[in-house]
């Protein structure tokens, strides 16, 4: 995972073999030589981020600043194609409409930069170079992190482009047979495992990243007390203080240097009834690649007490990295972004070790997260029963236990399957 270099965040890249120059048509008088594909008339994502910096100028400096610190930082227009204004309004109208792994001018020259996987990677992880640029004059105001991202309404503006990439992902013209020959073929994608039956079954490319099991049996459901809620690398574990406070180490505190995000109650929802009850709990979180299956399920057994959706913002899940030598993206995760991104919180009740609560966050592009309609408050969950699924972009799933119960994680680290065990707990 190149644009995750520690294992720890999302991906994304694309390739175009051929580069056609063209100037967006806009009221804004910046030239530039954008080399992407030709684009006809703009967006929705595209005409409304013009708007923008149109009539807020704050805005437009902003991002001005961050294409060009950028363009300092990689000048190499093969992997940056985007260092004006300008070229940033015609790689949005070119980035979302495409696929993926088509999103790139180029793939690095390596095995991994020419595989599905990480061209996929690369893709997602350009974008986010760009935005988040930790700006200077950002600093000390406040923001999780000091870049345009997070400023409005540039960071509003930002689930417009999710959804209108989103909007072009769920149209027949985003899947044919040679999109799917392309998945079956690369082994990084499972196709060649049985899991999701035989052929070709699905008619958009996001029927194809949500898409389901071909029965029960491809994920078998371990003897432990939380299984693995979807296929993922579990990554780490922190104590909550008796103040609802997320514990960082101190090498953390040195690492979040912007704002340190660590309210339990907020990443659970202001508006919940259950918000302060695991002070003094344990929080895990894992994270699922594009790659892999993305659907959702209970951890525990138990009796569904909550369902809600707390909104946020399109956040990239952390910040990137240029690695001239390799020519790849590099993907950080930051700490505490789960508690600024939209997610959904499951709240469960267990018979032996009290609550339990279960995030499954969205993370960068897209990051749609939905609960299956059937699932209701008051159902009586078994471990391994389907709960919802994500759409294209990054995925999180934090699991929150309470005071006074041992977890003890079984395969930190390790890429699991849905089912598998995924921690043992203690009273």
């Amino acid at each position: 995972m190149k644009f995750n270099a520690l294992h720890t965040g999302i991906l994304v890249l694309a390739m175009l073999m051929g580069m056609t120059t063209f100037t967006a048509c806009t009221d804004d008088s910046e030239k530039g030589s954008g080399q992407v594909h030709p684009t006809g008339l703009h967006t929705k994502a595209t005409t409304e981020l013009i708007k923008i910096c149109n009539t807020n100028p704050e805005v437009k400096r902003l991002l001005s600043h961050a294409i060009a610190q950028a363009a300092e930082i990689n000048p190499d227009r093969d992997y940056n194609p985007a260092q004006t204004l300008t070229e940033f309004y015609d790689f949005v109208d070119w980035n979302v409409r495409q696929l993926p792994w088509d999103v790139m001018i180029r793939t690095a020259p390596n095995e991994y930069g020419r595989s599905l996987y990480g061209r996929t990677d690369q893709g997602i992880g350009y974008f986010w170079f760009v935005v988040d640029q930790p700006l200077d004059e950002l600093r000390d105001r406040g923001y999780f992190y000091p870049t345009v991202e997070f400023v409005e309404p540039f960071s509003t503006w930002l689930s417009t482009y999710s959804s209108t990439w989103g909007d072009f992902l769920n149209t027949e013209e985003s899947w044919n047979e040679t999109y799917y020959n392309m998945v079956k073929d690369d082994p990084d994608w499972g196709l060649d495992k049985g899991w999701y039956g035989e052929g070709n079954q699905w008619k958009t490319f996001n029927e194809f990243f949500a898409r389901r099991l071909a029965s029960p049996d491809m994920r078998p459901i371990a003897d432990a007390e939380v299984v693995a809620p979807v296929d993922s690398w579990p990554k780490f574990t922190w104590a909550i203080d008796d103040d609802n406070q997320l514990v960082y180490t101190e090498d953390e505190k040195l690492h979040v240097k912007t704002a340190m995000i660590s309210d339990i109650s907020q990443l659970i929802g202001k508006d919940s009834q259950y918000k302060d009850i695991f002070a003094g709990g344990t929080l895990t979180h894992t994270f699922l690649d594009v790659n892999d299956y993305h659907r959702f399920h209970a951890p525990v057994d138990g009796v569904l007490r909550e369902m809600r959706r707390v909104p946020g913002v399109s956040a990239g899940g952390g910040y990137t990295m240029w690695d001239n030598d390799s020519k790849l993206y590099y993907y950080q995760n930051d700490l505490g972004f789960q508690m600024v991104e939209t997610r959904l919180c499951a709240i469960i009740q267990t018979e032996q070790y009290g609550y339990v609560a279960m995030l499954p966050v969205g993370m960068s592009q897209i990051c749609s997260v939905n609960w299956i309609p059937e699932l209701h408050v008051g159902q009586q969950l078994r471990r391994g029963d389907e709960m919802g699924f994500f759409q294209f972009g990054g995925s999180d799933v934090v699991l929150i236990f309470q005071k006074g119960i041992e977890v003890d994680i079984c395969h930190s680290g390790d890429h699991i399957l849905m089912g598998e065990a995924y921690a043992r707990l203690k009273n």
